[in-house]
């Protein structure tokens, strides 16, 4: 849920919109997806300094398989850009 929506939720049931307990609840429902996204990101930093040889031809036949599958492509990048479906 973004913020927007949170605010607009607390505004129909007459919420402080600043107030400590919305803001926790927006925080708790944000968890999860920044964690996910930190660690895909960490991942990728990992597996691309890297220079172990078959992680580097694993990584590099990845990278091509992707270029011939523009679906897999794009939902990596909505992954990895933090764009999912709450």
């Amino acid at each position: 849920m973004s913020l927007a929506e949170t605010l607009a939720e607390a505004e129909r049931a007459g919420e402080d919109p600043g107030g400590y307990a919305l803001l926790s609840r927006y925080q708790q429902r944000r968890q999860k997806d920044q964690q996910a996204t930190v660690g895909v990101t960490d991942g990728l930093i990992r597996l691309f300094a890297n220079r172990y040889g078959p992680l580097v031809v694993g990584r590099n036949l990845s990278l091509m398989a992707m270029e011939q599958l523009p679906a897999v492509r794009d939902a990596f990048a909505k992954r990895t850009l933090g764009w999912v479906d709450r």
